[in-house]
């Protein structure tokens, strides 16, 4: 029998969180396709844009994370985007 391995979900608060977990400003500009200007200022507001809700969701979860609907402004669940 094979052991069961729980996959482990991370749960990230911060638009700092996520920019780090999906490789930092260069990466999250290029996912995005914004200038690097751009994700600097979604991590000083500490909010991103709407329009990129679903691109980075999408690549969060491909790496085991979620995230507030709230760090882009969407309504809906405060516990994570995945819902």
């Amino acid at each position: 029998m094979v052991p069961h391995t729980a996959k482990r979900i991370a749960f990230l608060h911060t638009a700092d969180d996520v920019i780090a977990h999906l490789g930092g400003i260069e990466e999250v500009a290029k996912l995005t396709r914004r200038q690097t200007t751009a994700v600097y200022n979604w991590r000083a507001l500490g909010r991103f844009s709407a329009r990129t809700f679903a691109v980075m969701t999408d690549a969060l979860a491909r790496r085991g994370a979620v995230a507030p609907r709230e760090l882009w402004s969407q309504e809906g669940s405060a516990d994570n985007a995945a819902a």
